[in-house]
This record gives C-alpha cells, sequence and structure tokens, in this order.
C-alpha cells in the first residue's frame, strides 16, 4: 500500500476552488483542480484520474506549492518551464527573412554563422530549418536535364539563392 501524500497546506481548499474557477487557461486549472481536491482531502489515485495527469504530474505541482506556494503553481508553464522559441526579436527575424529572401544563403550553416555574427544569435540547425519551412522557404534542388532544356534559363536559376518560396498546397 502506497504512503500517504504529507502536504504542508498555507492555504484553505477554498482558496485553490476560486483560482480553479477563474483560471481561462486549461492546463493551469488542472492544476488548481488537483491542489483543491487534495486539500478537501482526496486520495491521489481518485484525483489523478479526475483531472487526467499522471501522479508525478500531481506530486512535482504539490513540490511547487510547498516551495513557493500559489505564485510558484501558477509560474510553471508547459514542457521544461521554458518560454517559446525567442530566439530573435522581430527586427532581428525580419533582417533574417530579408537575407534568405535575397539568397545570401547557400546552406543552413550559412545561416546559423550569420545569425552568430549579424544578429548575435546562436542557432541551431534543426532551429533555423524549422523556421524557413514555416517562412515557406525550401531548398532548391536540380532537376535531371532534358536534351532539349535551356540551359541559359537553367544557369540563371542556379545563381539565385539556396531557399525559394514554397508553392502552398490548397
Amino acid at each position: 500500500m502506497a504512503r500517504p501524500l504529507k502536504i504542508a497546506w498555507k492555504h484553505p481548499a477554498e482558496v485553490f476552488y476560486q483560482l480553479y474557477k477563474q483560471e481561462v487557461d486549461a492546463r493551469i486549472a488542472k492544476r488548481w483542480q488537483a491542489l483543491w481536491m487534495l486539500r478537501r482531502g482526496e486520495r491521489l489515485k481518485r484525483v489523478k484520474e479526475m483531472v487526467g495527469v499522471a501522479h508525478v504530474t500531481i506530486q512535482r505541482w504539490v513540490r511547487w506549492y510547498e516551495a513557493g506556494g500559489i505564485e510558484e503553481v501558477a509560474r510553471h508553464r508547459l514542457g521544461s518551464g521554458v518560454r517559446p522559441y525567442e530566439a530573435w526579436t522581430p527586427a532581428q527575424e525580419q533582417r533574417l527573412r530579408e537575407a534568405v529572401s535575397e539568397g545570401r544563403f547557400r546552406t543552413i550553416g550559412e545561416a546559423m554563422a550569420w545569425c552568430e555574427k549579424e544578429l548575435g544569435v546562436a542557432v541551431s540547425y534543426k532551429k533555423l530549418h524549422y523556421w524557413f519551412r514555416r517562412w515557406g522557404y525550401r531548398k532548391k534542388v536540380p532537376r535531371p536535364m532534358a536534351e532539349k532544356a535551356d540551359v541559359q534559363a537553367q544557369e540563371g536559376w542556379k545563381k539565385g539563392g539556396y531557399w525559394q518560396p514554397c508553392r502552398r498546397r490548397s
């Protein structure tokens, strides 16, 4: 049999209930609901079934509460607590997008080096590739040359940038 969860409560159950009812973010509301139910004396097994999360998640919320109270529980966000990707400012993003559209980079490695040198931001290969795709750019890939191909037109194409806008499917 599992040992009971002992919590050093600092607030009455009504506080958690009010937070639960007022919260607009469903993920955080689950935390308040779980803490409210635990404060009322519900067993951890029942709370995890009602809230729909693993027992270790609820235990993590309890640790946050014991460490810093309500403020600590509300402070934590998704995943590891890391905010969404904010490597560059909107102005820096605009400079990078302009550089991509001008055809300044042949490889993502070149773009990574440019970001570090010009923007002062270190961006991983994967993340930069993700953003290029999100902005609608993809690698230019050479196609086999037909016998009747226009060589001049193809040479003009080769001199363009490494990334080109994608055609969006409807």
